[in-house]
């Protein structure tokens, strides 16, 4: 997952939406698009994964 973020970060591509994350979640941010893409880069995200194994066994 972390490899995937920076690898989003270098080509600047926020295709995840975690642009309208931090616009809906911050008070004021005045976030526009412009914006958003000169901060993406450099911005710290942090990740969990929590992954449930439903059946183990062999995919055909």
């Amino acid at each position: 997952m972390d490899q995937f973020i920076r690898k989003l970060q270098r080509f600047n591509s926020d295709a995840v939406g975690f642009g309208e994350v931090y616009r809906s979640s911050v008070r004021h941010s005045n976030l526009n698009q412009e914006k958003w893409h000169a901060l993406f880069p450099e911005a710290k995200i942090e990740s969990r994964v929590q992954v449930n194994l439903v059946r183990t066994g062999t995919i055909e």
